[in-house]
C-alpha cells in the first residue's frame, strides 16, 4: 500500500511537472516567432537605411543609375552585416529587372528575378520577404522617385540555416533548462512528502491504530468509556505540534518560492 505522503509527493511532481512542461513549450513557440520577427526587423534596418540613402538623391531628380555612390553603400552594409548573403540594387524597365549595383559578380538566376517582380507586384506596401530555395530567406524594398513612381527596388538575402543552427542552440538550452527544473520539482515533491506530510502521517495511523484495537471486533459493541482519553490526548497533541511545524514549514517554503520567483 502507497503511503500518504508518497502519494503526496507524487501528487505534486506531477503537477509541478505538468506546469513547467506547460510553460516551456509555450515559451518555445513565443521564443520562435519572436525570433523571427526580431531576425526580420533586423534586416529591415539595413535595408532602411540603404532606402533611406537612395531616397536622398532620387527626390533630387538623379536617375538610379547613375548614383555612383550605390555600389559603396551596398558593400559596407553587406561589410557590417556577416549574415547577408548578398544585396541587389534593379531599376524596372518594361516591368522586367535591370540589375545595376550588387555584392557580387553572379546576376541573379531568372527564376528569382521573377518571384522578386511576384513579391514586389503582390504587397500593398513596399516591403516584402520571400522565401526562395531550401537555404535562402529574401528581404526586399520597392524604390519610387520623387513623385512616388515605381522605379525599381533593393533586397538582400541570408542564410536560414545559420539562423535555425542558432535556434537549435537556443532551444536546446531551453529544454536543458527544464530537465535542471523537473530534477528540482522532483527534489521539492520528496522534502514535502518526507518533512511536512510524512509527521501527520504518522500521527493519523496511530490515531487510528489506537482507535482499530477496540474495533478489532465488528460483531460485538463497542464502550467508548473504555477509550483511554489520555491517549487519544496525546496523539492529538502529537498531531497539532506536527500540522503546527507542517504550516511553518509551508511558510517558508512559500517564501522560498517567492524570492526565486
Amino acid at each position: 500500500m502507497i503511503k500518504m505522503n508518497h502519494k503526496v509527493s507524487l501528487l505534486i511532481f506531477i503537477i509541478l511537472l505538468l506546469s513547467l512542461l506547460l510553460q516551456t513549450v509555450l515559451m518555445h513557440f513565443r521564443y520562435h516567432i519572436t525570433r523571427s520577427d526580431l531576425i526580420n526587423a533586423r534586416f529591415n534596418v539595413v535595408a532602411n537605411e540603404l532606402k533611406g540613402s537612395i531616397d536622398k538623391s532620387l527626390k533630387l531628380g538623379i536617375n538610379l543609375a547613375q548614383l555612383a555612390n550605390t555600389q559603396q553603400l551596398i558593400e559596407k552594409s553587406k561589410k557590417q552585416e556577416p549574415m547577408i548573403n548578398s544585396i541587389t540594387v534593379f531599376m524596372l524597365d518594361d516591368k522586367n529587372m535591370n540589375e545595376i549595383f550588387k555584392t557580387g559578380a553572379v546576376k541573379s538566376p531568372t527564376d528569382l528575378q521573377k518571384k522578386v517582380m511576384s513579391n514586389m507586384e503582390a504587397t500593398k506596401t513596399d516591403y516584402w520577404h520571400f522565401n526562395y530555395g531550401e537555404d535562402s530567406e529574401y528581404i526586399g524594398i520597392t524604390l519610387r522617385d520623387a513623385i512616388g513612381i515605381r522605379i525599381g527596388g533593393l533586397y538582400m538575402d541570408y542564410s536560414a540555416s545559420i539562423v535555425n543552427s542558432e535556434e537549435k542552440i537556443e532551444v536546446g538550452n531551453l529544454y536543458l533548462r527544464l530537465a535542471i527544473m523537473i530534477l528540482v520539482a522532483l527534489i521539492v515533491s520528496l522534502i514535502v512528502g518526507n518533512q511536512i506530510i510524512k509527521p501527520l502521517s504518522t500521527c493519523f495511523d496511530a490515531m487510528n491504530k489506537n482507535i482499530q484495537n477496540l474495533l478489532a471486533n465488528q460483531n460485538s459493541e463497542v464502550d467508548l468509556s473504555q477509550i483511554s482519553q489520555a491517549e487519544l490526548r496525546k496523539d492529538f497533541l502529537k498531531m497539532y505540534s506536527s500540522i503546527k511545524q507542517s504550516m511553518e514549514s509551508l511558510d517558508y517554503l512559500q517564501k522560498w518560492i517567492n524570492e526565486v520567483q
